[in-house]
């Protein structure tokens, strides 16, 4: 039952992502590193709430999306910089 809450969690995260328009905007190896690393985060956050309280990973959830905020600032930023690709 946990695997499929976890499936289920992983399915809510893309959602987040995809209608936030973020998978459309990120083109810079930095920003993506990023949102790896926040996605890794998302699940760990999820593996240490598993039997707590659904309000504990509604809170993570929200942190994961508003964590996605900053790597689409920056890649915009980069994207707009001639010189982005220089300094990876």
């Amino acid at each position: 039952m946990s695997i499929l809450a976890f499936i289920l969690f992983l399915f809510l995260g893309l959602i987040l992502h995809i209608y936030g328009g973020k998978m459309v905007i990120i083109k810079s190896s930095i920003a993506v590193k990023k949102l790896v690393c926040g996605y890794i985060i998302c699940c760990l956050m999820f593996l240490c709430f598993v039997g707590c309280n659904p309000i504990l990973i509604g809170g993570g959830l929200w942190a994961y999306s508003r964590f996605l905020k900053a790597p689409v600032e920056n890649s915009k930023v980069v994207k707009d910089d001639p010189f982005a690709d220089n300094h990876d």
